[in-house]
């Protein structure tokens, strides 16, 4: 017999039905429900449906504003009427519900489902036993029941069809608009509000201009915004035009006002000294925005690239400079601090810019500074640079000692002295009072010049009564103009008279192209008082070499050949001042500038000097001869290798003999040569021995009728001959005529400090003409042949530097007309690069 559990009780008790039994039911449930809410629902869908019709066929935008919102809205409002009564109206199906609507579906006679809910009356195991085998075949009966399809009865509510209408109508509908159609269903079912007047177009015209010291452009703000990066202190400036309300404008958070200009017209400036978020609004809407970010102007940078000190070719001070500065530098100075007496007031010299960009700019600035107190004595120069926001950046120090002039009169150097220590302890007169008691008690101040006596006993008697501080400063300058008076004799009022014209050319070119700068007709004036100055300082000079002029005959000519070349320059900036190009004036001022300090520290040239120049000059000469020695013994080259290519010419060994003749003659000179250098220089170069060696060997090939030996003879003799060339230059050079002959004008006068540019004299022996070889070993320089048997041309002796000027002045010209081709002018400015 079968034993029941009470956990089988149990199970049966709740029906035991399976999960997909389960599925089953909950399907049927559903599917009554919607059944039963489908009609519920049908007045509410037709209305959508009659809506979405008349939308699709465009009737729903024919009505005006105000109807289709009041369509819409009684559209929602029947819409949620019918739903809320569907709502109300509907009951979810109960589970005895869908077991009823699953028997039915199915055809299951006898309820089954009800059947597997059952329990047994009794607890009889036997009858027990019965009903469960009872379910267990009901259960299998229930395997492969179904839900069934939902049967709505719309005909019961929808007894005309209309449905059927309504879908033939969406279609139509959906086919009438195309691809229309869901902006006609969005524009029926979101009417256009009615609005009040549109407002006013906005226009507005906002840029940011830079401070002047940047030489930046303005900036212009556009919609709808960005991000910019501006300089501090930039001008701000927004200009609105529409609207009768204000326009709103804030820069982070802080709100800049605006001000009426008209009507419908507002203007708003500020100064920007802070970033942030710029916004641009109106009372209804945002207009635009900008992120800006300022900078902040920074010190500029300057230093020493080199070390500053006296220049090597004249008496000025050299002070090299570089600065750096992200808009440009607009001053600089140095300032010199004397390191004998801290507490002095410092010398402020100003250093000119060029006038391109100095944003990023290096110089070396050459300032004579010999008339100055301190001059001779230990200085620290710093310099110092302002950018156009005025800052200023301040360099490192350095140390040196300014260049003074070496006086040569007893009295003069005397004097200086007395200066120095007027400048070095100024409180301490007494020294200087009794130094000039002494000088001027001395037979060469007292009776020679009685004018230089008068005026040392003056400046005694200054710094003795009067005690203020401004008569050192008077004392300090007399001293220097009575040292320059027993220095240069008559040539001193010349010599200041030069000094004062080339001060005012300079400040007129230097003031030259800016806003109340002098015209042209000044500028020329003192152009023309310049001019003046120079051939009276040369004139004056000239009237103590009267006496010497049988020792030293090539001094008039040079003299004529030192004024032209102040003419050449004098012209040359004419020219640059009319093409308007200032930076080259300015250029060729600087360059004149160096000339005209030798000159006005000329001396008059004593006996020993006479004598060395005389000396140099007969060296020259030895030079000049040597050098026509070079290009004769080229020649001699040219003969043997034309008879080497051409070995049947007509009558080689009269040309051999003839050469062996010439050569015999080259070395007969050469040895008169190496006998003067060796006067001048104390020894020969022994690279003109060697010279001499192979010229015997070439004229005794010649001799002999071997013309291949011959040229590698004479080969080697043009290149001794010009070493040795070169080691009589270094030789005289040692001997001190070099340094000599670099300070002595071609006038006759002594430059202290550099080599005057007039000279015609060269100081290197590798400009020597007639010296150098071509890559095929013959002689280059415009002596060689004359410029004409060998196709040499000869080089006229012009400034080169003032005939680039002159060549980029015209071109400048040239660029300037207005009718020039374009293919002119774009090769015209490819030629001004290179310049």
């Amino acid at each position: 017999m079968r034993v029941i559990s009470a956990s089988s009780q149990n199970a049966a008790s709740h029906g035991d039905a399976s999960p997909r039994l389960e599925r089953r039911r909950l399907g049927a449930r559903l599917t009554l429900a919607f059944e039963r809410l489908w009609p519920l629902l049908w007045q509410t869908i037709g209305l959508l449906g009659i809506f979405t019709v008349a939308a699709l066929f465009g009737l729903v935008a024919l009505l005006p504003p105000w109807l289709h919102l009041t369509v819409v809205v009684l559209l929602a409002a029947g819409v949620a009427g019918s739903v809320s009564c569907s709502v109300l109206r509907f009951s979810f199906p109960s589970r005895a519900e869908g077991d009823r609507r699953l028997e039915k579906t199915n055809g299951l006679a006898h309820r089954p489902l009800a059947t597997l809910a059952d329990q047994p009356a009794t607890q009889n195991q036997l009858a027990f036993f019965l009903w469960q085998v009872h379910r267990e075949r009901m259960a299998a009966m229930l395997a492969h029941v179904r839900v069934g399809l939902p049967h709505p009865n719309l005909g019961a509510v929808d007894r005309l069809a209309l449905r059927g209408a309504l879908v033939v109508a969406l279609v139509a509908g959906f086919g009438v608009a195309g691809s229309d159609s869901l902006h006609r269903l969005s524009m029926a079912f979101l009417p256009a509000i009615p609005a009040g007047p549109a407002p006013p177009p906005l226009e507005f015209d906002a840029w940011i201009a830079p401070p002047a010291y940047t030489h930046l452009p303005p900036l212009f703000l556009t919609a709808p915004g960005g991000s910019l990066t501006i300089p501090s202190g930039s001008r701000l400036a927004v200009s609105v035009t529409g609207g009768r309300r204000e326009p709103r404008l804030r820069l982070a958070n802080e709100r800049v006002p605006f001000r009426t200009l008209g009507p419908e017209s507002f203007r708003a400036d500020a100064i920007l000294t802070h970033g942030g978020r710029l916004t641009l609004s109106r009372p209804r809407g945002h207009v635009a925005a900008w992120d800006l970010a300022i900078v902040a102007p920074t010190p500029p940078l300057v230093w020493f690239p080199a070390r500053p000190g006296a220049d090597l070719h004249s008496t000025a001070t050299r002070f090299p400079w570089q600065v750096r500065d992200r808009y440009g530098v607009t001053k600089l100075t140095t300032a010199l601090h004397l390191v004998g007496r801290p507490s002095a007031p410092p010398i402020r010299i100003p250093i000119p810019l060029p006038g391109a960009d100095t944003r990023n700019s290096a110089g070396t600035a050459l300032i004579d500074l010999t008339a100055s107190p301190w001059a001779g004595l230990k200085v620290t120069a710093r310099l110092v640079a302002r950018n156009g926001a005025g800052l200023a950046g301040v360099s490192s120090s350095a140390r040196f000692r300014l260049p003074e002039i070496a006086f040569r009169n007893p009295l003069a150097r005397a004097l200086i002295a007395v200066r120095q220590h007027l400048a070095l302890a100024p409180h301490d007169r007494r020294f200087a009072i009794v130094g000039l008691d002494r000088l001027s008690g001395t037979a060469a101040a007292e009776h020679t010049d009685f004018g230089g006596f008068l005026n040392m006993r003056a400046i005694a008697a200054l710094l003795a009564h009067n005690h203020g501080v401004a008569a050192i400063a008077g004392a300090e300058r007399r001293l220097w103009q009575l040292a320059w008076h027993y220095e240069a004799g008559p040539t001193a009022r010349t010599a200041r008279a030069l000094a004062a014209a080339t001060r005012a050319l300079q400040q007129a070119l230097a003031e030259a192209g800016r806003p109340g700068g002098p015209k042209q007709a000044e500028i020329d004036r003192r152009i023309r008082t310049l001019e003046e100055a120079i051939r009276r300082q040369i004139a004056a000079l000239a009237k103590t070499l009267s006496a010497h002029a049988a020792h030293l005959p090539n001094m008039a000519a040079a003299q004529r050949y030192d004024q032209q070349a102040f003419n050449r320059m004098m012209e040359a900036m004419r020219q640059a001042i009319a093409s308007g190009d200032l930076a080259a004036a300015r250029a060729e001022m600087a360059q004149l500038q160096r000339l005209l300090r030798q000159l006005q520290n000329a001396h008059p040239l004593r006996r020993e000097d006479i004598a060395r120049a005389k000396q140099w000059q007969e060296g020259e000469q030895a030079m000049a001869a040597l050098g026509d020695v070079v290009r004769r013994e080229g020649r001699l080259l040219d003969h043997a290798e034309g008879r080497l290519a051409h070995p049947g010419g007509a009558h080689p060994k009269a040309a051999r003999r003839r050469d062996t003749a010439v050569q015999q003659a080259l070395r007969r000179v050469l040895g008169v040569l190496m006998s003067g250098l060796a006067d001048a220089t104390g020894k020969i170069p022994p690279a003109l021995g060697k010279a001499d060696i192979a010229m015997r060997k070439a004229a005794g090939a010649l001799g002999a009728g071997s013309d291949a030996p011959a040229a590698a003879a004479e080969r080697r003799a043009i290149a001794d001959l010009q070493r040795g060339g070169r080691q009589a230059m270094a030789a005289m050079a040692g001997a001190g005529q070099g340094s000599m002959q670099r300070g002595l004008g071609a006038a006759g006068f002594l430059m202290p400090g550099g080599s005057f540019s007039g000279n015609p004299l060269s100081d290197q022996f590798g400009r020597a003409p007639g010296i150098g070889l071509d890559p095929f070993g013959r002689p280059t320089g415009d002596q060689a042949d004359g410029g004409r048997a060998n196709g040499f041309v000869r080089i006229p002796p012009n400034d080169v530097a003032a005939a680039a000027r002159a060549i980029q002045q015209e071109l400048r010209r040239r660029d300037a007309n207005p009718a020039l081709p374009e293919p002119d002018r774009s090769y015209i400015k490819r030629l001004l690069k290179e310049f």
